[in-house]
């Protein structure tokens, strides 16, 4: 079995992306609202639409041919449970995260700032990301080495760099104790916590790539949202670290340090670097290493 790249993978899921990107854009009006998890826990946790399982079988019927078509052995790790999930095998090198609307709450709201984003593994460490944002029609690209823009146009995928612009002193978070709200919100930051009152609901952590916040940060950041995010926009030049100022790793299973599996234990990107010292400052007096 041949174990893709990065490029090889998302070269051939990039099309399909965008037609199942488009198809639930035009559903969003009349998406069905659903809960996932248990009542009480965040509300931006908990929505779940119909389009979130449409995106993500649909995706997960393209890998499904890429496999039996160019002979790849690719376990996918999507984020909703479906039946298309058992097709799949459940060990291998390669693993294929999707989070087929990472903004649930935005888009049942109409909103168009939700993301889908895939990822591609390899020995547990992140090495490829690609992420649709439909408010704008952009693609971003990331390997280890850069960051991209995609474009499709006449089935050629024309590419450029990226490079992240300047934020402004919004900071996006999950389930940050208070404590560190106040010292953020003391030091000028306008921290906005999911499934709080502080939360624009138009914003989503992805804004970040269009300037509209300042960055993020995440105590255990998941491989189908807040990391691969994160991974993007250090390759177009924000400041990206873990919870003690340094480089983030990107593995996110095995990591043997009581980690969750499927997380990294925390993550800061910033696109200003005195606005992320700001934030290390705070998060290190309430989280242990």
């Amino acid at each position: 079995m041949k174990d893709p790249t990065p490029k090889m993978m998302f070269e051939a899921l990039f099309p399909a992306m965008l037609r199942y990107s488009e198809y639930v854009e035009a559903m969003q009006a009349k998406t069905k609202i659903a809960f996932k998890g248990e009542e009480g826990e965040n509300l931006a946790l908990r929505v779940f639409t119909d389009a979130d399982l449409i995106f993500q079988e649909g995706i997960a019927r393209e890998l499904l041919k890429l496999e039996q078509k160019k002979g790849w052995r690719v376990v996918f790790l999507p984020e909703e449970e479906s039946p298309y999930n058992a097709q799949f095998p459940t060990e291998g090198r390669t693993k294929f995260g999707l989070d087929p609307i990472d903004g649930s709450l935005v888009y049942a709201r109409g909103h168009k700032t939700y993301c889908h984003i895939a990822s591609l593994f390899q020995d547990d460490t992140l090495e490829g990301v690609l992420t649709h944002t439909p408010i704008d029609g952009r693609t971003y690209y990331a390997t280890r080495e850069r960051a991209e823009i995609w474009t499709l146009k006449r089935r050629k995928i024309e590419k450029r760099q990226y490079q992240i612009p300047q934020g402004n002193d919004i900071v996006i978070s999950l389930d940050a104790p208070e404590a560190i709200a106040r010292e953020l919100r003391a030091e000028g930051v306008q921290i906005m916590l999911f499934g709080t009152d502080s939360m624009d609901e138009q914003l989503e952590i992805n804004s970040l790539f269009r300037g509209e916040t300042g960055g993020f940060f995440k105590h255990h950041a998941s491989y189908v949202d807040w990391g691969p995010l994160g991974f993007i926009a250090e390759r177009a030049g924000a400041k990206v670290t873990d919870f003690v100022g340094r480089k983030v790793d990107h593995k996110y299973w095995e990591r043997k340090d009581g980690t969750p599996e499927g997380t990294i234990p925390g993550i800061i990107a910033t696109t200003n670097p005195g606005l992320h010292e700001k934030i290390l400052n705070a998060v290190a007096k309430h989280y242990k290493t």
